[in-house]
């Protein structure tokens, strides 16, 4: 679970916690030591993924002592978070070969890719382990692939000959093959596909749609949509690869996505098409979108947003997409906030300022856009920082407020630091703790008043989360010009 999920899960239902007394910056030492020191339910773990989610170079001493601690889980933590610090963003295989089992250093790789964390020399380092197993060596290659760098083949034509390996993993080999020109294992895997249950082949398709996409496996795109369009295909797994195929090669995706719209009429499959549309409507015309267009409003105003972004008109755009939001209906609205953060920043910023103003009060879109307050606050905060403030100021809803402060604690800069401090005498005891961390996060130093506060918050007195304490305690002691000492006390 990410750091930011179990903030947002700490948010909406509050945990207190009990005030603290005494040296402030021996309780910012204590959590630090806690997030350092295995523990049976691993809790540890979410206070490491919250100190990573800083990207601190200040941390680096924490997490080497943390990638050479005894606990593998701790290890892994510390080896990608010295990845995410690093200059070119990669993981170090010298680490990672230390790691006592091939399972942990599967585990880590996983890990590192999945964080686009191995850089081509690396990947290649690895792949010469001989303990490697097929899944990592495949999606190694992968890597190679989607960075646009040669890869050898015969050990990926190896893996799709062996039948014991996992059809998922064989399948991943044979697109691999395909984009370097040998169709045969595909034409293999498309045959014994067709023999599988429907169940199992559905599964499949949709986990290698997704990696063909991921790591743009665009040779598969005619093949895969072949595929896609047997029967027993459920329309789950056929819109999936269509949405593969649009982000891969809009052409052919558009011809998918057509035959998928006009094949099933049903209302959710209509949704679903149209809000692929609005996804890739940069690269489609804006006249195929009537194909989905069926009289329901919702669908219709999917389809009106997805015209005007085709046709480039973005004050048009930013229009529809308020309008499609106001509506009130949680998905569409997610989509219609993806599509806005493509627009130019004048645009983008009025469909957010929509947003908070939707998000709170009577509206009935309010309960659908909570969750994306966060970004909004992270978002919104360079463009207009006024807004933002406004809404703080003006919200009857405290935890709209505390989301919104906590998207400008993600934000981590000055703006949002100015935010958080002049909002600071209207929030409630937890609202003020998050203004606090964003004024920590944004400003180079703090004021006596502020730093004591913030250390009452690092001690447990605000009652906030633990993920979001184990932050104060770091930027207390840093604050307090004592970091080192924090560090020094928690590995001693």
């Amino acid at each position: 679970m990410s750091a930011c999920c179990v903030v947002l899960a700490a948010l909406i239902t509050p945990v207190p916690l009990p005030g603290a007394e005494g040296d402030a910056f021996a309780a910012a030492v204590d959590i630090l030591r806690r997030a350092a020191t295995s523990s049976v339910r691993g809790d540890n773990h979410t206070l490491v993924v919250s100190l990573r989610a800083m990207r601190d170079p200040d941390l680096r001493s924490f997490f080497e002592t943390l990638a050479q601690s005894g606990d593998w889980a701790g290890r892994i933590d510390g080896i990608l978070a010295l990845a995410e610090l690093s200059p070119d963003q990669n993981i170090d295989p010298f680490m990672l070969s230390r790691l006592a089992e091939a399972g942990q250093r599967s585990a880590a790789i996983h890990g590192a890719i999945g964080l686009s964390l191995v850089q081509p020399g690396s990947a290649r380092e690895i792949l010469t382990w001989t303990d490697l197993n097929e899944l990592d060596r495949v999606l190694l290659t992968a890597e190679l692939q989607r960075r646009g760098e040669p890869w050898d083949a015969q050990p990926i034509r190896q893996i799709t000959a062996d039948e014991r390996v996992p059809e998922e993993v064989r399948s991943l080999a044979a697109m691999l093959l395909l984009e370097a020109g040998d169709p045969e294992p595909w034409a293999e895997f498309s045959s014994r596909a067709r023999e599988l249950p429907a169940p199992r082949r559905n599964i499949i398709l949709q986990e290698i749609g997704k990696a063909a996409q991921t790591y743009r496996l665009s040779a598969s795109v005619a093949l895969l949509l072949e595929l896609g369009a047997d029967e027993g295909t459920q329309p789950q797994t056929a819109g999936a690869l269509v949405g593969c195929a649009l982000a891969l090669d809009p052409k052919l995706g558009l011809d998918g996505w057509t035959n998928c719209v006009q094949r099933d009429r049903s209302g959710p499959a209509l949704l679903r098409g149209a809000l692929q549309f609005l996804l890739f409507a940069e690269q489609l015309p804006a006249d195929r979108v009537a194909a989905v267009r069926n009289g329901d409003p919702l669908i219709e105003a999917v389809a009106d947003a997805a015209a005007a972004h085709s046709r480039g008109d973005d004050a048009v755009t930013a229009q529809r997409l308020c309008e499609l939001i106001s509506m009130g209906n949680r998905q569409t609205s997610e989509w219609a906030i993806r599509t806005a953060l493509r627009l130019p920043s004048a645009e983008a910023a009025a469909v957010l300022r929509h947003v908070l103003s939707q998000a709170q009060g009577d509206s009935p879109a309010a309960p659908g856009l909570r969750g994306a307050l966060v970004e909004v606050g992270a978002r919104l905060v360079s463009w207009d920082a006024p807004a933002v403030r406004s809404a703080i100021e003006n919200s009857t809803d405290p935890i709209c407020q505390e989301l919104l402060l906590l998207g400008l604690n993600q934000s981590a800069s000055k703006q949002s630091a100015e935010v958080a401090s002049a909002v600071r005498k209207s929030l409630s005891r937890r609202a003020d703790a998050l203004a606090l961390l964003a004024m920590a996060r944004g400003l180079d130093s703090l004021d006596p008043q502020t730093l004591e506060a913030l250390g009452l918050v690092a001690a447990g007195g605000a009652g906030i989360d633990p993920t979001l304490r184990v932050q104060a305690a770091w930027l207390f002691a840093k604050h307090s010009g004592r970091s080192a000492e924090a560090l020094a006390a928690v590995h001693p």
